[in-house]
């Protein structure tokens, strides 16, 4: 693996192969993934931290996110949460967990475990939460914009820099 990792780019790491059949396809035979988003709650930001979170200003509620998140838990349709434009066949996906971890009074990661993900969902997720910690949105809208389907709805995507995949099952 050492000679593999020496030719990725340094933000991608292999740490474990397995040999498949030929009949594998990556994306086919996936069952779920992890993704982690990083926020940087705080006041002043922090030069260090701008390519890996996103620096939201205001002090989060985060029990007021944590309560909305169990909205988006189990199957549900997602189409007001993904891309405008997308073509996707289906829209319909299944979070099986949403955790909040506190870390230290500025660092907070939203951690995402789905069967799938659509384009930009967890971005446009994020960026609900976070309007929900402002006090910007209610857990009632988020309810109502949920069941509408309707991406003109929400016209935020929280920035790439925060979001990263921890692991692919199959």
């Amino acid at each position: 693996m050492f000679v593999i990792n020496r030719a990725l780019p340094d933000d991608v790491v292999i740490q474990k192969v397995e040999v498949v059949t030929e009949a594998f396809h990556p994306i086919v035979h996936t069952t779920s993934k992890k993704y982690t988003y990083s926020l940087h709650n705080a006041s002043l930001r922090d030069p260090f931290k701008n390519d890996f979170s996103w620096h939201v200003r205001e002090k989060l509620d985060v029990e007021a996110m944590k309560k909305t998140a169990t909205i988006f838990i189990g199957e549900h349709d997602f189409k007001s949460f993904c891309a405008s434009g997308s073509n996707v066949k289906s829209t319909v996906r299944t979070i099986y967990n949403i955790e909040f971890e506190c870390q230290g009074n500025e660092e907070l990661m939203i951690n995402f475990h789905g069967n799938g993900f659509l384009y930009n969902m967890i971005r446009i997720l994020v960026a609900v939460l976070v309007r929900v910690g402002q006090g910007k949105l209610s857990y009632e809208r988020v309810h109502q914009i949920m069941a509408a389907q309707n991406r003109s709805l929400i016209p935020w995507t929280a920035p790439a820099q925060g979001l990263c995949l921890l692991e692919v099952f199959y």
